[in-house]
C-alpha cells in the first residue's frame, strides 16, 4: 500500500509539538486543514470523505473536560486542562 505525502494535501508539517495543549491545538489545526478540502473538487491526492468534508472540532467545558478525564484517567489523576 502506498502511502500518500502529507505535505502534499494539508501543507508543509511543523514539528509535532511536545507540550500537550500545544500538540492538541497542532492536531486541530491540521485535522480542519484536511477536512476544509472538498472532496469533489481537490486536485490534491489525498481527499477527506465527503461525510467529514468541512467538520470542525467542539471545545469541551470545564466539567466535560474533568468527567472525560476522570472516566480515561481514573478520578486519582489530574490532567491539565
Amino acid at each position: 500500500m502506498a502511502t500518500a505525502n502529507i505535505n502534499f494535501y494539508i501543507g508543509p508539517m511543523n514539528p509535532i509539538p511536545e507540550n500537550y495543549t500545544d500538540f492538541l491545538h497542532w492536531l486541530k489545526d491540521h485535522t480542519e486543514t484536511y477536512w476544509a478540502q472538498d472532496p469533489r473538487t481537490s486536485m490534491n491526492e489525498a481527499k477527506c470523505p465527503l461525510w467529514i468534508f468541512g467538520a470542525k472540532w467542539v471545545g469541551m467545558t470545564e466539567g466535560q473536560g474533568i468527567i472525560m478525564n476522570n472516566h480515561f484517567f481514573g478520578t486519582g489523576l489530574k490532567m491539565m486542562i
